[in-house]
């Protein structure tokens, strides 16, 4: 099973100060489990972050993602996306957002 790991880079509360680093570094593609390990293993990151099956990924972005193109966007409350989060069956402090100013 494919899965994907997501890296919190950095810390998920200062995801929004750098959008572009946060997202040219947010996934990391694994062909398996044993793939995690020797990844985990071999680059010691200081948060190995969650992993999902390839799947269910789209699914964790959706309220950020959904209406992005309109001009009058605004980025989802943390609050918003700890609910959806747990609605889709992710929960622990992991995904547990936090609002940003």
């Amino acid at each position: 099973m494919a899965l994907t790991v997501t890296v919190p880079s950095p810390h998920r509360v200062t995801w929004w100060e750098n959008i572009i680093n946060t997202c040219g570094n947010m996934f990391l593609f694994v062909a398996s489990r044993n793939n995690l390990s020797d990844w985990l293993a071999a680059t010691k990151p200081d948060n190995s972050g969650e992993a999902l099956a390839i799947e269910r990924t789209p699914h964790v972005a959706q309220p950020a993602n959904e209406l992005m193109l309109n001009f009058d966007h605004e980025r989802p409350l943390g609050d918003d996306m700890s609910h959806h989060s747990n609605k889709i069956g992710l929960s622990g402090p992991f995904w547990e957002f936090q609002a940003v100013d």
